[in-house]
């Protein structure tokens, strides 16, 4: 690391002061001058001291240990038995019994206990070392202590290279559980810190989630909290403190050891004129440059990313949030919390940003083209994909065909499938259709008025030879899928054919299928954290299928989490945005109905809606009188004063208090209505004058004609939980 190096400077001096004051790096001493409080600080040592056990996860370098310390000493100044366990000092390349064995034999000392720590483990050798460790807390450490005891854990993400990590987690929450029968274990409150994630601390999908306590979040200094830093800056340079703070803060926006290290350089370096000029060269040496580039932190952040399994899709997403697109932030998203705790970006506005200046510019184009490998296989691709093209346009121009050729291509395939019984034929059929260009509505009709055996059949049997077309037919039709039993079945034959190959495509689809049954059982059984997280696993593996976003969002509604509701059903209609009319039709449809017919998430869309670029086009605002419902590249939303054209589906328009609470997944119904070969389309349907959908009860009108035929059911949500929330206001 580049520091410019202090002179000639005497013991006792105020710049030598100055460079002892501040501290960049490692764990600051609870009395440390230049320890910057934050409303963590408050907020850690409150939930603490009141018994609510607790986490503070976050990147490395943001002071979470300083705070830790910090904390563990007023707990103690209030009288609370307090321990701090250091995971790091414990090791991972040890058996289970090593482990615990270590663990407490660092409470005993922490906690200041009183007996033989080795002899009354070895007197329980009959017992597993998570039961070990359960008694050990009820045995000796409340009973021993009559005082509050706290139990801060630091480095946390060191146990997830452990083969039990999982079972230490289930162990805390356990002792949390216990609460609620034995009182005793009031006194008694674990907080955890380190880099990782909640979803991170048990990764078993078979087990509960790690889903207790209370999250601290620990953010950047503000200009408020630094003030400390500045007046130590000021006494060095009366006459142009703040302005040398102005600029580090320009660079660090308050990170915690970029600060304390630029205000450690300044005060350490020669003397002179400290203007914005020079503040910037020395950002420049110190973290920029090429020489910098093994710098601490700077080094921690970029091989947090490198050497991800998922390093590809990491930078995939940086890209995104370096070019100044919107991302909008998913908790659920793994590859998002992975990018999140390399301290390279955060949340604001729920949008994920780049942390500050100094990353922007270490972590630029430049490191993003370095580093993202050159797909020669997209190239290969790309250059195939032209020259099919050019060769199509030159035939085209060659071989003009007129209209009727594809459709009398799509009729003899429809021939073709009405004329046989055989699954495998069939199939392959559909696979052609959905193929043909404009006819993938026709397909998925078709395939909608199947039976349910019929349906079954064709994705049974011996299909490791079929895996292309199981695949066009599986993308082209679960997108219109809702939660029903016929579809949960159908969707369990799909996963179990493309289990048979070894092909990675298939696989891939595999799981993405398995982690989305997952997330409806578990929302079958109200335990709907693990239906997010099911949820959003399966969005990670592919995060093109509306239909999963709207079961999210269906979880995301039952907990009250509108916002987040809302996040994802504008996903959901982006994504449709993209898909063939009918398929757009039915999720605008369902959207609609979902939003207007809930009245916490129409309140929330009232007072939020700019947030969501693609809702606006299809739910009312309180600001906008629209006059059609245009494709997603308009800014209208449909008006409720048109008539609706031949075709269009009527909808509901949300009141000032739209009712009921409770949100309505909508199911496509059949339709006898002659399929007509695809034309231009119309544009979305006009919405007709407002009505009012009941829990159990869907208007006929609300589903496209052109959707495929389902099982009728509906799927109302369980009620909202009720809020005092005022009504939205009029528009």
């Amino acid at each position: 690391m580049t520091i410019e190096t202090s002179v000639q400077t005497e013991p006792g001096s105020p710049k030598l002061q100055s460079a002892e004051f501040f501290k960049a790096g490692g764990t600051l001493r609870y009395d440390a001058p230049s320890y910057v409080n934050r409303p963590a600080d408050e907020a850690l040592y409150q939930a603490t001291l009141n018994g609510r056990f607790c986490y503070v996860l976050t990147p490395r370098q943001m002071g979470k240990s300083s705070l830790m310390v910090r904390t563990a000493r007023r707990l103690r100044d209030a009288g609370v038995r307090t321990a701090i366990i250091d995971l790091t000092a414990i090791g991972t390349e040890i058996s289970p019994e090593q482990w615990y064995l270590g663990l407490l034999t660092r409470l005993k000392a922490q906690l200041r206990l009183r007996f033989d720590v080795q002899a009354w483990w070895d007197e329980r050798d009959r017992l597993g070392p998570v039961q070990r460790f359960t008694d050990f807390l009820r045995q000796v450490v409340l009973v021993q202590i009559e005082s509050p005891i706290v139990i801060l854990i630091d480095e946390i993400d060191t146990t997830l290279s452990l083969d039990f990590s999982d079972d230490f987690f289930a162990a805390v929450r356990s002792v949390y559980n216990e609460r609620a029968v034995d009182p005793e274990f009031d006194r008694l409150t674990f907080a955890f810190l380190g880099v990782a994630t909640p979803a991170d601390l048990i990764n078993d999908p078979t087990r509960t989630p790690f889903n207790i306590g209370e999250e601290i979040v620990v953010h950047e200094f503000s200009r408020a909290d630094a003030s400390i830093l500045e007046a130590r800056l000021t006494e060095i340079y009366p006459d142009r403190g703040r302005e040398i703070f102005d600029r580090i803060y320009f660079w660090t926006r308050g990170h915690p050891y970029l600060t304390q290290q630029l205000c450690l350089a300044i005060v350490s370096a020669n003397g002179g004129d400290w203007s914005d000029r020079r503040v910037d060269e020395l950002v420049d040496n110190n973290f920029l440059s090429s020489s910098a580039r093994g710098e601490t932190n700077i080094q921690f952040v970029s091989d947090k990313i490198l050497t991800n399994a998922r390093k590809n899709e990491l930078l995939a997403l940086y890209r995104k949030v370096y070019q100044g697109k919107t991302v909008t932030d998913d908790k659920q998203s793994v590859i998002q919390n992975q990018l999140k705790l390399s301290g390279l970006v955060q949340v604001t506005n729920r949008q994920l940003n780049i942390r500050n200046e100094i990353y922007r510019q270490a972590f630029d184009s430049v490191w993003l083209s370095e580093n993202t490998p050159t797909d020669w296989r997209r190239i290969a691709y790309a250059a195939l994909a032209a020259m099919v093209i050019l060769a199509a346009v030159v035939g085209y121009f060659i071989w003009r065909p007129d209209e009727d050729t594809t459709a009398a291509v799509a009729a003899q395939i429809e021939e073709n499938f009405q004329s046989t019984n055989d699954p495998i034929l069939r199939l392959g059929d559909l696979a052609e259709l959905f193929k043909l260009d404009g006819y993938a509505p026709r397909a998925r009709q078709i395939l909608g008025s199947l039976d349910t055996e019929e349906k079954a059949a064709l994705f049974s049997g011996d299909t490791k030879a079929r895996q292309d077309q199981i695949r066009t037919v599986i993308r082209s039709y679960y997108v219109v899928f809702d939660n029903t039993v016929e579809n949960n079945e159908l969707l369990q034959t799909m996963e179990d054919a493309l289990s048979q190959s070894s092909e990675a495509e298939s696989r891939l689809l595999a799981n993405e299928i398995a982690r989305w049954l997952d997330g409806r059982t578990a929302y079958s059984q109200g335990n709907y954290p693990i239906t997010v997280t099911a949820y959003g696993t399966a969005i990670d593996l592919f995060g093109m299928n509306p239909a999963i976003y709207f079961d999210r969002a269906l979880a995301h509604a039952t907990r009250a989490n509108y916002d987040t509701t809302l996040a994802d059903l504008d996903q959901a209609l982006e994504i449709s945005f993209g898909l063939e009319e009918d398929v757009k039709n039915l999720w605008q449809n369902r959207i609609k109905a979902a939003v207007i017919s809930n009245l916490q998430l129409h309140a929330t869309w009232w007072s939020e809606y700019g947030d969501y670029s693609s809702l606006i086009h299809v739910i009312p605002t309180p600001t906008q009188t629209p006059t059609s419902s245009p494709g997603p590249t308009s800014s209208a939303a449909p008006s409720s004063t048109d008539t609706p054209t031949p075709g269009s589906t009527a909808t509901a328009e949300p009141t000032a208090t739209p009712s009921p609470t409770t949100l309505v997944t909508m199911t496509p119904q059949p339709t006898d209505t002659p399929f007509v070969a695809p034309t231009n389309t119309q544009a979305p349907p006009a919405t007709a004058a407002p009505t009012q959908l009941s829990p159990t009860e869907v208007p006929s009108t609300a589903v496209p004609t052109s959707e495929p035929p389902s099982p009728a059911s509906e799927t109302p949500l369980p009620p909202t939980p009720e809020k005092p929330t005022p009504p939205p206001p009029s528009p």
